[in-house]
């Protein structure tokens, strides 16, 4: 039982940190860019493409309920600077995904980025090069009603 407890309240911590992180992020940005991007350029940007010549994150979010889900997303640098935020509408029983690029404004970097929904929503991150996609690592969390998502390696380069 104790254990079970000190689970409990390590979790709530790390969600509690993770909202109020948030917080002191949304207190400091000015602007927020809407992303509205349809599954079509995805399928295009998955593909292997010698030509390509930028290594991106799509960081994909799939709605599985019947109501749209907005999704919000703070990226940082490799120093932990805060450097950019978006959002986007996820249909219900839909797909929307932001890239890495989005959330730096086409500037070159290498940080991480935290997410989150206020319903429910499915986080996946990939890393797009010339020869095509990586999985990435995508740490979730739900407290209450909202979804957290941890990028803990994004890019734009």
């Amino acid at each position: 039982m104790k254990l079970e407890t000190t689970k409990t309240l390590a979790r709530l911590a790390a969600s509690l940190l993770f909202v109020l992180e948030g917080g002191a992020a949304l207190a400091q940005t000015p602007t927020e860019v809407n992303v509205d991007r349809e599954t079509d350029e995805l399928k295009v940007l998955i593909l292997p493409d010698p030509g390509r010549t930028m290594t991106d994150t799509a960081l994909v979010f799939t709605n599985p309920g019947d109501s749209p889900a907005t999704v919000r997303c703070n990226a940082y640098d490799k120093e932990g600077d805060w450097i950019g935020r978006t959002r986007t509408l996820v249909p219900g029983h839909g797909l929307r995904y932001i890239r890495a690029s989005d959330l730096s404004g086409g500037s070159s970097f290498l940080g991480s980025a935290r997410c989150w929904s206020a319903r429910h929503t499915i986080g996946t991150g990939y890393l797009v090069t010339r020869e095509g996609i990586t999985a990435t690592r995508v740490v979730s969390n739900r407290h209450e009603a909202t979804e957290f998502y941890r990028f803990p390696v994004i890019g734009y380069f």
